[in-house]
């Protein structure tokens, strides 16, 4: 039994004298896996320019916490129990909010219970039970009494008495108005979580979307859905509105990378028709199949090899005139280009597997005698009388 080093010693010239008999279809094969790794290179480079600047044209959000959480249905105590305890939460605050009708059009209240931090948030007190604070836009048509009609409700409710206006100016609470949770009362539907630290924040705005929102495309997000907004909502939104803008480009790339695969089974099945009697002759003299493995795999390292360079040369010569339509700082990244590798190296693989099993598992009299070659054997023992 040869050791791997003995091994690699053996079929090294064998690969080496291969690669210069068929230059031209390694040649070939390095071309091919080249525009597979480039292409995905190139569009990576794009896509994350393009999510980028998506993200900087977008005002960062001014928030009353560093994360806020409107949901529809209500939450039991075990819920803010559990919210209250997880780690990362610093002050929890709940809420109520409802969509009334007013003869201004549609409202929406949020009930805060009196000892929440959001009335110090929007600077002004609590009022009395039954009493509303408006946003300011309300302040040129409301009068001392708005009608709060609730969903589904029939006409004539009685009107709430407006205590005053608040001076929020936050994305959530400028557009809202206040009133006190009674209690007892509604059980809360909303969040707002002040975290320790920004990573936390990223975490619990995370487990939010899994538990309450579930993963969705942004662009089919019905308005008056639940909404989870904390600090990386604009980013995060930039870069789910933009990769579905250009899901045509992703279809795209990955009919590039089934042509590459198909041109590679190609080319290595045919090199495989021509080597049949060399390595019928090989595996006559002795050499084993794991010799023959480790010579086709000598001679594809070649071939990623020279792909992966000829790949790096593309992105290099083609990503720097491309700068004038990104962003400042975009380009190629380490990230895109370990993505490229592996995903080139995937396709080399689906190409040239079969081929190389092939040559591995067959006899000296298949490849000489051009027999079918099966890679799942089994042997049947025949009953003796």
């Amino acid at each position: 039994m040869r050791t791997r080093r003995e091994l690699a010693a053996a079929v090294w010239p064998l690969a080496l004298r291969s690669l210069r008999r068929q230059r031209g279809r390694y040649a070939l094969m390095s071309g091919l896996l080249g525009l597979g790794i480039a292409t995905y290179l190139l569009y990576a480079t794009y896509l994350s320019g393009a999510g980028l600047q998506a993200s900087l044209a977008l005002a960062p959000f001014e928030l009353p916490a560093d994360v806020v959480f409107l949901g529809q249905r209500t939450l039991a105590a075990a819920e803010l129990g559990e919210w209250e305890r997880r780690g990362g939460v610093d002050v929890l605050a709940v809420a109520r909010l409802t969509e009334y009708r007013t003869e201004h059009g549609t409202l929406r209240v949020l009930a805060l219970p009196a000892a929440s931090p959001l009335w110090e948030a929007v600077g002004a007190p609590a009022p009395e039970p039954g009493a509303i604070l408006l946003p300011a836009l309300f302040r040129p048509r409301a009068g001392p009494t708005i009608s709060l009609i609730p969903p589904r409700a029939p006409e004539g409710a009685a009107p709430a008495v407006v205590a005053g206006h608040h001076t929020a100016t936050d994305v959530v609470l400028s557009s809202m108005a206040l009133t006190l949770l009674p209690q007892p009362g509604p059980a809360p539907n909303c969040l707002f979580i002040w975290a320790r630290t920004e990573a936390a924040a990223a975490s619990l705005a995370g487990t939010l979307t899994v538990d309450y929102l579930q993963p969705r495309r942004p662009l089919l997000s019905r308005a008056d859905g639940p909404v989870l907004l904390w600090t990386g909502t604009a980013a995060a939104l930039a870069r789910g509105v933009v990769s579905q803008t250009y899901m045509p480009g992703a279809g795209a790339l990955t009919m590039v990378l089934a042509f590459c695969g198909i041109g590679l089974f190609t080319v290595s099945s045919l090199s495989f028709l021509d080597r049949k009697r060399d390595l019928a002759i090989l595996k006559t003299v002795g050499l084993e199949s794991g010799g023959i493995t480790a010579m086709l795999l000598l001679e594809q390292g070649f071939v990623a090899a020279a792909g992966t360079a000829l790949a790096m040369a593309v992105a290099a010569a083609t990503i720097p005139p491309l700068r004038g339509l990104l962003p400042a700082g975009s380009g190629l990244r380490w990230t895109s280009v370990f993505w490229g590798v592996a995903v080139g190296m995937l396709v080399q693989a689906a190409g040239v597997a079969l081929p190389v099993l092939t040559a591995r598992v067959a006899t000296v009299n298949q490849l000489l005698l051009n027999l079918p070659v099966s890679l799942q054997r089994r042997r049947v023992y025949g009953n003796r009388e």
